[in-house]
């Protein structure tokens, strides 16, 4: 698996809600846990469409009038982000620490399914190097 940029949730929680905060006029508060979670839902359902669109491109059933698959997929791409920085915001909204959420979930289900892929903290994984 080619890995040639990383993203450390930390970093992104502080800049999201120090631009959130000052887009917000200085607090995350004016809004609620709902409203962010509105707003990712929003760009999860704006994904989805575009995965639909792509899906068609992939099946040969689209009209001439659509889009073609590379602006399709960079489409995609600028919803997914949209996604996450919203998960990030609602998560900062209820104080959860989302590297840890995501940690905790992803390790539970490999569990439960019998499979052996786990996720490390940062600190468990520069304990490894």
């Amino acid at each position: 698996m080619k890995m040639n940029n990383s993203l450390d949730l930390a970093v992104l929680r502080a800049i999201n809600i120090d631009r959130a905060r000052y887009w917000h006029r200085g607090s995350l508060r004016p809004w609620t846990t709902a409203e962010w979670s509105n707003a990712m839902c929003g760009e999860a359902g704006e994904a989805a469409n575009v995965a639909k669109k792509l899906l068609r491109v992939d099946l040969g059933v689209s009209s001439p009038n659509n889009e073609e698959r590379d602006i399709l997929r960079a489409k995609l791409k600028k919803e997914l982000a949209d996604v996450l920085i919203y998960c990030d915001l609602v998560a900062a909204n209820e104080g959860i620490d989302l590297a840890e959420a995501v940690i905790e979930v992803f390790n539970q289900i490999s569990e439960r399914e019998g499979l052996p892929h786990r996720l490390q903290s940062g600190q468990e994984q520069g304990d490894r190097r």
